[in-house]
C-alpha cells in the first residue's frame, strides 16, 4: 500500500529525518512535535496509521503548525509501528535517520546534538543514552549504563552495544547506510524493530555513542506497546524466534540466551501458545527436554501457578513431565535434580 502523502518536500534536502509512526495519539504527538527544534535542516515525517477521522484531523492540525517541516503520509489501513516506519524510510530525504514514538518526546539537547553531527561524514551510527518515565525507566537505564561501559571500554563491550539497545530510538542511523544493508521493520503488532536493530548491529562498522541523552522513553501514559492480546504474544514469539535464527552464525550467545528468555516469557503470557513456543524452540535446535525445562523454569520465575494449568491443559506427555517435576522441586528443595 502507497501511503497518501499530504505534504509534498521542499527541494533542499535536510540532514535529518525525524520519523514518527501515530496512531489515535495525537495529543502525545502534540507534545512529542513541541521538543523538536524548528530548523531548516530538519524534517519531519509522521505517518498516521489509519487513526480515527476525529484523531487525523487533530494529526493534521499538528503537522499544519509546522508546514515548513513536517510532512504527514496517511495509511488507509492500519499496518503498525513498523509499516509506518517503512513508508517513513522511503519517503526519507535527511541525510541521517532518527525515530520517535508518538508517546516519547525529546529532550532540550536535541538541538545542540544536531549542529554536532549535521556534517558528520565520519559514523554510520551513533547511539544516546535515554532517559525513562514510568514502567520503562529501568530499561532506560540500563541502557543509559551500557552507553557509558561502552564509553569506557569499546572493545569489551562492542556486542552488547550493537545488539543491547532495544527498538531505533535515541540513536542516529545515516539513510544511505541503512539503504545499502536493506534495514526495515517487521509488518508485525509487536516487536517490529527487530530486524533493524538486528541488521543494524551486525553491519555496523563505524559508531560512536555520544554521551548526551536526547530521548526520553516515557511510559507514564498507555501505549499500544503495553498491550498484550493473543495475536500480539503470537507476533512476539515469531519475531523473537527469527532473531535468534538470525543470530545462529554469530558470536552473540549472550543474546541468544536472553531472546529465548523473552520468547518464553511470551509464550506464558497466553498458556495456549505453549506447543506452538515448544514447536519454535526445538525449531531453533533446542532439544524437546531442554525446551520443556526453559519453560518450566521460567514458569517458577515468573507465575508458578502457571504449571499446574500446563499439567491439566498440554498435550505435550514430556512437558507435563518437566512441570511436575518443577512442582516437586518448589515444595521439597531437596529433592533430586531432574
Amino acid at each position: 500500500m502507497t501511503p497518501q502523502i499530504l505534504d509534498e518536500p521542499t527541494s533542499e534536502a535536510p540532514a535529518f529525518s525525524i520519523i514518527i509512526p501515530h496512531y489515535n495519539t495525537s495529543g502525545l504527538l502534540q507534545r512529542l512535535l513541541d521538543t523538536i527544534p524548528s530548523r531548516d535542516d530538519t524534517e519531519i515525517i509522521v505517518v498516521d496509521d489509519a487513526s480515527r477521522q476525529d484523531e487525523l484531523k487533530a494529526v493534521r492540525q499538528c503537522c499544519g503548525n509546522r508546514t515548513r517541516q513536517a510532512r504527514l503520509l496517511c495509511r488507509d489501513t492500519n499496518g503498525g509501528g513498523g509499516a509506518a516506519r517503512n513508508d517513513a524510510m522511503r519517503a526519507a530525504r535527511g541525510r541521517w535517520l532518527m525515530f520517535a514514538d508518538a508517546d516519547d518526546y525529546f529532550l532540550p539537547s536535541l538541538g545542540t546534538v544536531l549542529d554536532r553531527y549535521a556534517c558528520n561524514e565520519t559514523y554510520d551510527a551513533v547511539f544516546f543514552p535515554p532517559i525513562g518515565k514510568g514502567s520503562h525507566k529501568s530499561t532506560a537505564d540500563k541502557v543509559a549504563e551500557l552507553c557509558m561501559k561502552w564509553k569506557s571500554d569499546p572493545q569489551k563491550y562492542d556486542n552488547r552495544m550493537r545488539y543491547g539497545i532495544v527498538g531505533p530510538w535515541s540513536k542516529m542511523v545515516k539513510r544511505q547506510f541503512a539503504q545499502e544493508h536493506g534495514l526495515y521493520f517487521y509488518s508485525t503488532r509487536k516487536q517490529n524493530d527487530f530486524p533493524f536493530n538486528i541488521m543494524l548491529g551486525k553491519n555496523l562498522k563505524h559508531f560512536t555513542v555520544d554521551e548526551t541523552p536526547i530521548y526520553c522513553w516515557d511510559r507514564t501514559a498507555k501505549s499500544t506497546s503495553d498491550r498484550y492480546d493473543m495475536q500480539a504474544c503470537r507476533d512476539s514469539l515469531w519475531v523473537y524466534a527469527q532473531a535468534i535464527h538470525y543470530l545462529n552464525d554469530m558470536d552473540t550467545e549472550h543474546f541468544k540466551r536472553i531472546y529465548i528468555h523473552s520468547l518464553c516469557k511470551y509464550i506464558l503470557m497466553h498458556p495456549t501458545l505453549i506447543i506452538e513456543g515448544l514447536e519454535e524452540l526445538q525449531q531453533m535446535g533446542c532439544p524437546p527436554e531442554r525446551a520443556c525445562r526453559l519453560i518450566t523454569d521460567i514458569c517458577m520465575k515468573e507465575n508458578a501457578t502457571l504449571l499446574k494449568y500446563i499439567i491439566i491443559s498440554t498435550p505435550s506427555e514430556r512437558l507435563k513431565a518437566e512441570c511436575v517435576k518443577a512442582l516437586t522441586r518448589a515444595n521439597n528443595p531437596d529433592s533430586a535434580g531432574y
